[in-house]
Protein backbone atom coordinates (compact mmCIF):
# COMPACT_ATOMS: atom_id res chain seq x y z
CA UNK A 1 0.00 0.00 0.00
CA UNK A 2 2.78 2.33 1.54
CA UNK A 3 4.71 1.84 -2.52
CA UNK A 4 1.88 2.26 -4.65
CA UNK A 5 0.60 5.45 -2.70
CA UNK A 6 4.67 6.99 -3.19
CA UNK A 7 4.69 5.98 -6.42
CA UNK A 8 1.22 7.73 -7.48
CA UNK A 9 2.19 10.62 -5.56
CA UNK A 10 5.34 10.91 -7.48
CA UNK A 11 3.80 10.57 -10.78
CA UNK A 12 0.97 13.20 -10.16
CA UNK A 13 4.29 15.35 -9.01
CA UNK A 14 5.77 15.00 -12.32
CA UNK A 15 2.52 15.96 -14.15
CA UNK A 16 1.28 18.91 -11.88
CA UNK A 17 2.13 22.76 -11.76
CA UNK A 18 5.56 23.17 -9.95
CA UNK A 19 3.83 25.34 -7.25
CA UNK A 20 2.06 22.35 -5.57
CA UNK A 21 5.53 20.88 -4.86
CA UNK A 22 6.19 20.93 -1.06
CA UNK A 23 7.55 17.94 0.90
CA UNK A 24 8.59 14.85 0.39
CA UNK A 25 6.85 12.83 2.61
CA UNK A 26 8.35 8.97 2.90
CA UNK A 27 4.82 7.45 3.37
CA UNK A 28 1.18 8.84 3.32
CA UNK A 29 -1.15 8.73 6.29
CA UNK A 30 -4.35 5.99 6.95
CA UNK A 31 -5.91 6.73 9.95
CA UNK A 32 -9.27 8.58 8.73
CA UNK A 33 -7.36 9.80 5.64
CA UNK A 34 -9.55 10.18 2.76
CA UNK A 35 -11.62 12.93 6.15
CA UNK A 36 -7.80 14.66 6.43
CA UNK A 37 -7.35 15.57 3.14
CA UNK A 38 -11.00 15.72 2.17
CA UNK A 39 -11.65 13.43 -0.67
CA UNK A 40 -14.39 11.36 1.73
CA UNK A 41 -17.82 10.56 0.98
CA UNK A 42 -19.63 14.06 2.38
CA UNK A 43 -16.55 16.27 1.50
CA UNK A 44 -18.75 17.92 -0.39
CA UNK A 45 -21.06 18.50 2.24
CA UNK A 46 -18.59 21.27 3.85
CA UNK A 47 -19.90 24.40 4.90
CA UNK A 48 -17.67 26.88 3.35
CA UNK A 49 -18.44 29.54 4.94
CA UNK A 50 -15.56 30.57 7.50
CA UNK A 51 -17.10 30.19 11.14
CA UNK A 52 -15.19 32.32 13.73
CA UNK A 53 -14.26 30.25 16.57
CA UNK A 54 -11.40 30.51 19.38
CA UNK A 55 -9.03 27.57 20.31
CA UNK A 56 -10.60 27.09 24.34
CA UNK A 57 -14.14 26.78 22.35
CA UNK A 58 -13.07 24.08 20.18
CA UNK A 59 -10.96 22.45 22.58
CA UNK A 60 -14.17 21.40 24.97
CA UNK A 61 -16.56 21.01 22.17
CA UNK A 62 -18.31 16.88 22.92
CA UNK A 63 -16.82 14.34 21.08
CA UNK A 64 -18.44 12.23 18.73
CA UNK A 65 -18.69 7.98 19.60
CA UNK A 66 -18.26 7.27 16.57
CA UNK A 67 -15.65 8.15 13.97
CA UNK A 68 -15.81 7.11 10.48
CA UNK A 69 -13.37 6.60 8.19
CA UNK A 70 -14.45 7.76 5.26
CA UNK A 71 -17.27 9.95 6.37
CA UNK A 72 -17.67 13.03 8.86
CA UNK A 73 -19.11 13.28 12.16
CA UNK A 74 -21.99 15.69 12.15
CA UNK A 75 -22.06 19.09 12.79
CA UNK A 76 -18.20 19.97 13.54
CA UNK A 77 -16.32 17.92 10.79
CA UNK A 78 -18.36 20.02 8.48
CA UNK A 79 -17.34 22.93 9.48
CA UNK A 80 -14.79 25.42 8.42
CA UNK A 81 -13.43 27.34 11.10
CA UNK A 82 -11.21 30.42 11.48
CA UNK A 83 -9.16 30.99 14.87
CA UNK A 84 -6.62 33.11 15.47
CA UNK A 85 -3.81 31.80 17.63
CA UNK A 86 -0.14 31.60 19.36
CA UNK A 87 2.37 28.90 17.21
CA UNK A 88 3.60 27.01 20.05
CA UNK A 89 5.63 24.63 18.19
CA UNK A 90 5.35 22.34 14.97
CA UNK A 91 6.38 18.90 14.07
CA UNK A 92 7.10 17.70 10.34
CA UNK A 93 5.62 14.50 10.22
CA UNK A 94 6.53 11.18 8.05
CA UNK A 95 3.35 11.65 5.96
CA UNK A 96 4.49 15.14 5.05
CA UNK A 97 2.29 17.42 6.97
CA UNK A 98 3.17 20.06 9.11
CA UNK A 99 1.78 19.51 12.31
CA UNK A 100 1.36 22.90 14.51
CA UNK A 101 0.59 23.24 17.95
CA UNK A 102 -1.35 26.66 18.28
CA UNK A 103 -2.80 27.93 21.57
CA UNK A 104 -5.45 30.21 22.25
CA UNK A 105 -4.34 33.82 21.84
CA UNK A 106 -5.92 34.84 25.70
CA UNK A 107 -5.03 31.38 26.99
CA UNK A 108 -2.51 29.53 25.31
CA UNK A 109 -2.68 26.57 27.70
CA UNK A 110 -5.48 26.02 25.81
CA UNK A 111 -4.40 23.99 22.88
CA UNK A 112 -5.19 22.24 19.71
CA UNK A 113 -3.39 20.57 16.88
CA UNK A 114 -3.86 21.80 13.43
CA UNK A 115 -2.37 20.30 9.87
CA UNK A 116 -1.62 20.86 6.42
CA UNK A 117 -1.44 18.05 4.60
CA UNK A 118 1.04 17.46 1.26
CA UNK A 119 -0.02 17.92 -1.81
CA UNK A 120 1.46 14.46 -2.39
CA UNK A 121 -1.05 12.69 -0.40
CA UNK A 122 -4.05 14.84 -1.20
CA UNK A 123 -4.01 13.53 -4.83
CA UNK A 124 -7.54 14.16 -5.50
CA UNK A 125 -8.94 16.35 -3.25
CA UNK A 126 -10.38 19.85 -4.87
CA UNK A 127 -8.44 21.50 -1.35
CA UNK A 128 -4.85 20.29 -2.95
CA UNK A 129 -3.96 24.39 -4.06
CA UNK A 130 -5.48 25.47 -0.70
CA UNK A 131 -3.14 22.97 0.95
CA UNK A 132 0.49 24.18 -1.38
CA UNK A 133 -0.80 27.80 -0.70
CA UNK A 134 -1.01 27.04 3.71
CA UNK A 135 1.73 24.69 3.73
CA UNK A 136 3.99 27.47 1.82
CA UNK A 137 2.75 30.22 4.87
CA UNK A 138 3.61 27.71 7.17
CA UNK A 139 6.62 25.82 6.41
CA UNK A 140 8.82 28.29 8.36
CA UNK A 141 6.61 29.46 11.00
CA UNK A 142 8.39 30.21 14.66
CA UNK A 143 7.44 29.46 17.79
CA UNK A 144 5.74 32.70 18.90
CA UNK A 145 4.52 33.49 16.10
CA UNK A 146 0.84 34.80 15.54
CA UNK A 147 -1.16 33.52 12.70
CA UNK A 148 -5.01 33.47 11.21
CA UNK A 149 -5.61 29.09 10.47
CA UNK A 150 -9.00 28.78 8.39
CA UNK A 151 -9.09 24.68 8.39
CA UNK A 152 -12.11 21.78 8.54
CA UNK A 153 -12.86 20.66 11.86
CA UNK A 154 -11.73 17.05 12.94
CA UNK A 155 -11.56 14.80 15.78
CA UNK A 156 -8.27 12.57 15.84
CA UNK A 157 -7.88 9.59 18.13
CA UNK A 158 -6.27 10.54 21.35
CA UNK A 159 -2.76 8.84 21.92
CA UNK A 160 -0.37 11.26 23.75
CA UNK A 161 -0.24 13.88 19.78
CA UNK A 162 2.00 16.86 21.44
CA UNK A 163 -0.48 19.67 22.20
CA UNK A 164 -3.32 17.75 21.32
CA UNK A 165 -6.50 18.89 22.79
CA UNK A 166 -8.55 16.61 25.50
CA UNK A 167 -11.42 15.97 23.25
CA UNK A 168 -9.08 14.92 20.00
CA UNK A 169 -10.32 18.22 17.91
CA UNK A 170 -8.06 19.40 15.35
CA UNK A 171 -8.14 21.64 12.27
CA UNK A 172 -7.57 19.01 9.84
CA UNK A 173 -6.60 20.28 7.30
CA UNK A 174 -5.47 23.67 7.33
CA UNK A 175 -6.86 25.27 4.16
CA UNK A 176 -5.83 28.89 4.96
CA UNK A 177 -3.44 29.99 6.82
CA UNK A 178 -1.43 33.87 7.64
CA UNK A 179 1.34 34.85 9.78
CA UNK A 180 -0.13 38.31 11.18
CA UNK A 181 2.61 38.85 13.92
CA UNK A 182 4.60 37.66 16.17
CA UNK A 183 4.38 37.79 20.30
CA UNK A 184 8.26 37.93 20.28
CA UNK A 185 9.61 41.16 22.72
CA UNK A 186 5.47 41.91 22.90
CA UNK A 187 3.76 41.46 26.04
CA UNK A 188 1.09 38.95 25.85
CA UNK A 189 -1.73 41.93 26.53
CA UNK A 190 -0.56 44.47 23.63
CA UNK A 191 -0.58 41.12 21.10
CA UNK A 192 -4.20 40.29 22.20
CA UNK A 193 -5.63 43.85 21.60
CA UNK A 194 -3.67 44.26 18.34
CA UNK A 195 -5.05 41.02 16.93
CA UNK A 196 -8.49 40.97 18.45
CA UNK A 197 -9.34 44.20 19.35
CA UNK A 198 -9.39 45.92 22.65
CA UNK A 199 -13.26 45.65 25.29
CA UNK A 200 -15.12 48.16 25.10
CA UNK A 201 -15.01 50.52 28.03
CA UNK A 202 -18.57 50.77 29.43
CA UNK A 203 -18.68 48.47 32.48
CA UNK A 204 -21.66 45.74 30.40
CA UNK A 205 -25.76 45.75 29.73
CA UNK A 206 -28.86 44.20 30.69
CA UNK A 207 -28.60 41.89 26.94
CA UNK A 208 -29.07 38.83 27.96
CA UNK A 209 -25.58 36.99 27.03
CA UNK A 210 -24.69 33.09 26.67
CA UNK A 211 -22.16 32.19 29.41
CA UNK A 212 -19.93 29.23 28.11
CA UNK A 213 -18.55 28.00 31.90
CA UNK A 214 -15.45 25.48 30.64
CA UNK A 215 -13.69 28.29 28.72
CA UNK A 216 -15.37 31.28 30.76
CA UNK A 217 -16.13 33.09 27.30
CA UNK A 218 -19.74 34.95 26.91
CA UNK A 219 -21.49 34.69 23.34
CA UNK A 220 -23.31 37.57 22.00
CA UNK A 221 -27.28 36.98 20.71
CA UNK A 222 -25.96 37.24 17.16
CA UNK A 223 -23.42 34.89 17.65
CA UNK A 224 -23.68 31.15 16.13
CA UNK A 225 -22.78 29.84 19.69
CA UNK A 226 -25.49 31.65 22.07
CA UNK A 227 -27.03 29.00 23.41
CA UNK A 228 -24.90 26.31 21.50
CA UNK A 229 -21.90 25.27 23.81
CA UNK A 230 -22.32 21.97 25.36
CA UNK A 231 -21.32 23.55 29.00
CA UNK A 232 -23.28 27.25 30.04
CA UNK A 233 -25.69 29.16 31.11
CA UNK A 234 -27.93 32.66 30.35
CA UNK A 235 -27.48 36.14 32.27
CA UNK A 236 -26.70 39.70 30.87
CA UNK A 237 -23.46 41.01 30.54
CA UNK A 238 -23.03 42.94 33.17
CA UNK A 239 -23.41 40.02 35.39
CA UNK A 240 -20.99 37.95 33.22
CA UNK A 241 -18.26 40.53 33.72
CA UNK A 242 -19.16 41.66 36.92
CA UNK A 243 -18.22 37.35 37.68
CA UNK A 244 -14.91 37.23 35.91
CA UNK A 245 -16.30 35.94 32.39
CA UNK A 246 -14.81 37.62 29.16
CA UNK A 247 -16.55 38.54 25.76
CA UNK A 248 -15.47 36.28 22.89
CA UNK A 249 -12.79 37.87 20.71
CA UNK A 250 -13.25 40.42 22.78
CA UNK A 251 -16.32 41.99 21.06
CA UNK A 252 -18.98 43.85 23.41
CA UNK A 253 -22.39 43.21 23.14
CA UNK A 254 -23.52 46.69 24.44
CA UNK A 255 -21.36 48.73 21.60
Amino acid sequence: MTRSLTCAALVALALAPAALAQGNPSRCGVERWPVKVAIDADAGRIDGAVHRTTISELAVLPRPATLPQRGRAEPYELLTLRVVGIVLGTISEDDGDIHVIVGDIEDPTSTIVAEVPDSACALGSTRIRDFANAYRALRNVQRGDIVILDGVGFFDYVHGQTGVAPNGFELHPIVGARVVGTTIGRRRSDTTAAMVGKANAPSGSSIRVWVNTSSRVYHCPNSQWYGATRRGMYMTESEALASGYRPAYRARCSR
